[in-house]
């Protein structure tokens, strides 16, 4: 897919002006909050990838350093939370990360979201009355840790409830080859395992803006030329610059007839026993 992106009709009903701008940060964003997990990862010489989980929260602060300067662009921090989100526009569009897979053998249609309680609230964005009744966890709590816990829920819910909708920002990633794919678009959650349904979805371009390649470790490599070989002056010798030698050609002697004499000493063979 190209790296070019220009605002289509749902991004434009959207964000408005800010279309173009927020369409075209959030590659880049996403790629900068890889390098950085990947960064992480390395520096530690691990071979499992849980440094590079570390992505969830990178993937929140890049796209506010990207974004979150634009006119029209405000950040929420839900209470007890370690990230901002941002809201877009005079629409008041949250935009939410998520990672949904590690390669591309799954596509995103497939990938199931690991519930919490805000990424509920922000697929609907619908404020919901907490159920009376205590779970098997809640039931081992104190009564200062239940209050502490409705209280950031509400606040969750009461900063969502003046958001108008959710962009899902879902794409894929793996330390070995970087972001693999991004789309974003508006879905539902349809049932308890986490499978979603997209009303609306499109794809973004994994960015080579700004003189990335592939991963963004620099520019792009010089195709190889063939080299012509050296004739000017100065040049050294090459190995196929001797003379060749001319072959010598004469009449071939005449075969002798062979022996036919039975009584002749025939070669022995094999071993001596």
């Amino acid at each position: 897919m190209s790296s070019a992106w220009s605002s289509t009709p749902w991004s434009l009903s959207l964000f408005g002006e800010l279309a173009e701008s927020v369409g075209r940060a959030v590659p880049l964003a996403l790629r900068e909050a890889e390098r950085r997990a990947l960064a992480g990862h390395e520096a530690m010489g691990l071979t499992s990838k849980d440094v590079y989980g570390h992505l969830w929260q990178t993937q929140h602060e890049e796209l506010v350093r990207h974004i979150g300067g634009l006119d029209g662009v405000r950040t929420i921090r839900p209470r007890g939370a370690r990230y901002d989100l941002l809201v877009v526009g005079e629409n008041n569009v949250i935009l939410y990360p998520w990672r949904y897979g590690d390669d591309l053998r799954k596509s995103v249609d497939q990938a199931k979201m690991r519930m919490s309680e805000v990424r509920r609230n922000l697929l609907d964005l619908t404020p919901t009355t907490p159920d009376a009744q205590l779970s098997l966890e809640e039931a081992d709590k104190s009564e200062e840790q239940l209050r502490t816990e409705a209280e950031e829920a509400e606040q969750i819910v009461a900063d969502m409830a003046t958001a108008g909708r959710m962009v899902l920002i879902a794409y894929a990633s793996n330390p070995q080859s970087g972001l693999l794919r991004i789309y974003w678009g508006e879905a539902t959650q349809t049932d308890e395992s986490g499978l979603l349904k997209w009303s609306v979805r499109e794809q973004l371009p994994i960015t080579t803006e700004e003189g990335g390649f592939g991963r963004g470790w620099g520019p792009a490599p010089s195709p190889v030329r063939p080299v012509p070989p050296s004739t000017g002056p100065g040049s050294g010798p090459r190995f196929d610059d001797a003379p060749l030698e001319e072959p010598v050609l004469g009449v071939r002697p005449p075969l002798t007839s062979p022996d036919t004499d039975p009584n002749a000493p025939q070669p022995g063979t094999g071993s001596d026993d």
